[in-house]
């Protein structure tokens, strides 16, 4: 039985049209596929871009080791 291929994950970039569908593919893409909340932190900061990112990018110093 073969693999469904992974969706391409598109960047956001704050647009709040664009918002569902990024969050629905970054669900299915990521999220289901991870237990590990720093590896999906990092994925979501990378996958956006613009102010979208900037104001997230913070959260990658935050420690989970508390």
């Amino acid at each position: 039985m073969q693999k469904p291929p992974k969706a391409d994950i598109m960047s956001f970039d704050g647009n709040p049209l664009n918002y569902y569908f990024f969050m629905k593919t970054f669900e299915d893409s990521v999220e289901k596929c991870s237990e590990d909340g720093s590896l999906r932190l990092h994925l979501l900061i990378q996958y956006r871009t613009g102010k979208a990112k900037k104001t997230i990018e913070c959260c990658g110093m935050i420690s989970h080791e508390v």
